[in-house]
Order: C-alpha cells, then sequence, then structure tokens
C-alpha cells in the first residue's frame, strides 16, 4: 500500500490575481459563472476571467496606480468591490426578478476604468434572482456578507 503525503493548508487571503500577458494593454472582464439565464437563488459564486489588469485589494492599496483594480459585481441589491476571480454573492432579501449582473472593473480609488471612447469595462449577464437562503459551502449568507474575505459591500448602484 502506498501512502502519499498530505500537506496542511492554511486559511489565509489569496494572492494577488494578474492575468497573462495578451499583447494588449486593453483591459476587459468576461463573467464565467454564472450562466446567462441562470435560476440563482438566496447566493451565488461569481467567478470572472479578467485580462490586462492585476487585481489588488484596495483596502490595503487605496492609492490610483496604472494597471492595477478591482471590479464591482452589482445586482438589483447593490453592489460589492472585489479583487480575487471569484467571490461568493449573498442577496436573500432579494425579490423575485429578471435582472443583470453586472461586473465592471474599477481603479484602486474605485473609479470606473474606461476605453479609449469613454465606456466602462463591463459585461453583464441576465439571470433570474429568487430570494431563499444562502448555503453555497454550507454558509449562511449573514456568516458571509458578501464573502468579506475577499470583498467590502457597498449598496450604490
Amino acid at each position: 500500500m502506498m501512502f502519499l503525503p498530505l500537506a496542511m493548508v492554511t486559511a489565509c487571503s489569496p494572492p494577488p490575481y494578474t492575468p497573462p500577458d495578451t499583447g494588449s494593454d486593453e483591459p476587459s472582464i468576461v463573467v464565467t459563472w454564472p450562466p446567462p439565464e441562470t435560476t440563482v437563488t438566496g447566493c451565488t459564486v461569481v467567478t470572472v476571467e479578467v485580462e490586462n489588469l492585476t487585481l489588488t485589494d484596495f483596502t490595503t492599496n487605496p492609492t490610483d496606480v496604472p494597471g492595477q483594480g478591482h471590479y464591482h459585481v452589482t445586482t438589483p441589491l447593490g453592489y460589492t468591490a472585489v479583487w480575487t476571480p471569484y467571490a461568493l454573492i449573498a442577496f436573500e432579501e432579494i425579490p423575485e426578478t429578471l435582472d443583470n449582473l453586472t461586473v465592471q472593473l474599477v481603479s484602486n480609488t474605485h473609479e470606473p476604468l474606461l476605453d479609449a471612447n469613454g465606456d466602462v469595462y463591463e459585461y453583464n449577464v441576465p439571470l433570474h434572482f429568487m430570494p431563499g437562503e444562502c448555503t453555497e459551502f454550507g454558509a449562511a449568507a449573514s456568516d458571509t456578507d458578501y464573502d468579506t474575505s475577499m470583498s467590502d459591500t457597498g449598496t450604490a448602484r
């Protein structure tokens, strides 16, 4: 019988996400989960693919630095700021609705990043939102509150 050594994993903040070099200076963001038209109840994990922008923890780096930033995830309840390529977004109090989940690239100072035409770098996913308990990963929304280990909540829309 063969035994494999096990490595102990301890809880810590994830490392900064540095996207691969695409040969372009234009940042971009795409939602890779949840898929469009999905029904989400209580909460959902949101994953994104970001190019040409290093995601940075704005709470420890609040200065505007070119090439760094984070993104805001907006639902009908407001937004949350996230600096990792994934987040658990809770919306237990949401009314049943069809609306967009929007992700928007912003600077470390929370200012929207704009392209050469003055348009915001953002991506929309239409979702069917349903109220309910957040049971992703066995956690309640009150325990995660937008998974504050990775993000900061806001209410502006």
